[in-house]
């Protein structure tokens, strides 16, 4: 029409694709925070692209930390999150494993009567000997007792006795028992 032309063209506007991070926590920093991402698009398929390099829409076996996820649809809209797994420390699992004879005979091995904790906070070791005289003590869970005193100077081998004082979830708690040294 007096040399004008017209041009009909149909115009789709895909909407980005919406995203909703959904998070399980990580307890007593065992890795077992979870995070599913939940995505709706009208373009599919879409690809995921985690900062942990992983690429599906749930990751798992999760420490603490900021994790951020970046989708992409088919028609190439993006969208993208982030999201923190913390550390809810509630009912921890939690374990004292205590030897009951270690050989202090330089030897380099059971060499110290090491008490492993997990999940737990030492307050202090005490050890004491048959007629309740105290030898040693330490608030350092690491340090273990290599059989000498506080003062430096060694102990013959016998039994020995000991009490641990330690906070499971803030509540104080002592565990006591008997230890055999041998050199």
């Amino acid at each position: 029409m007096n040399g004008c032309d017209t041009v009909i063209t149909d115009l789709t506007i895909n909407p980005p694709p919406t995203l909703t991070l959904i998070k399980v926590d990580d307890n007593c920093g065992g890795n077992t925070g979870s995070i599913t991402a939940l995505v709706t698009t009208t373009n599919p398929p879409v690809t995921y692209n985690w900062n942990t390099g992983d690429n599906d829409s749930v990751i798992s076996n999760l420490p603490v930390g900021t994790y951020n996820l970046t989708i992409n649809d088919a028609s190439g809209c993006v969208n993208s999150d982030t999201i923190n797994v913390l550390d809810l420390e509630i009912e921890c699992d939690f374990f004292i494993f205590i030897p009951n004879v270690f050989t202090p005979n330089g030897d380099g091995q059971n060499d110290e009567f090491l008490i492993h904790l997990k999940g737990l906070k030492i307050i202090n070791l005490e050890i004491y000997n048959r007629w309740g005289l105290k030898l040693f003590e330490t608030s350092d869970i690491s340090q273990g007792w290599d059989g000498r005193t506080n003062s430096g100077s060694e102990v013959s081998d016998g039994t020995y006795f000991y009490i641990l004082n330690y906070k499971n979830n803030d509540k104080r708690q002592v565990e006591n028992g008997t230890l055999t040294l041998l050199r």
